[in-house]
């Protein structure tokens, strides 16, 4: 599957999962704010040959500020597997003031979590630190492919 960018460059569809879970399920306890925090394993099918590194981004889709950030990395060595508990590339700074993996954690109800994985053809120039628009800023015209896995969550308390 092919999609067409704004830009009117090819842009290939990713399959991503997480092999203990199945896309649209409720995310394992480990991988919230109520078990472990650590980030989920997560495969990757489809990377294009000319890819070089890998960009990774989650978002909570339900959050009261809209598509609050969760995780942020980028030049993450390109791989089909991120291991479970990864760390892993240059990491952004999320709407948690952290610079790492912080998971699901709704402070009411069930919330919808987006992660999206990105192949890009280069290393791309972004400091630590940096929060999602300078990783959007700093991927654009180096995006060969990006697929999307969601999951969701409601805390039991």
């Amino acid at each position: 599957m092919i999609i067409k960018s704004t830009i009117e460059t090819p842009i290939k569809a990713l399959n991503i999962y997480c092999p203990l879970s199945i896309n649209n399920s409720m995310m394992p306890i480990k991988f919230t704010c109520d078990g472990l925090n650590v980030s989920p394993p997560i495969n990757i099918d489809g990377l294009p040959s000319a890819a070089f590194v890998l960009a990774i981004i989650m978002e909570d889709l339900n959050s009261p500020t809209p598509f609050w950030v969760h995780w942020l990395a980028c030049n993450i060595p390109l791989t089909k597997h991120l291991k479970e508990n990864a760390v892993i590339g240059i990491s952004g700074l999320n709407d948690f003031s952290k610079s790492y993996y912080f998971g699901p954690c709704p402070t009411y109800g069930k919330h919808e979590y987006n992660f999206r994985v990105y192949a890009l053809d280069s290393l791309v120039n972004i400091p630590l630190g940096s929060k999602k628009h300078d990783f959007e800023k700093s991927i654009v015209g180096h995006v060969l492919a990006f697929g999307d896995w969601n999951i969701f969550y409601e805390r039991k308390i």
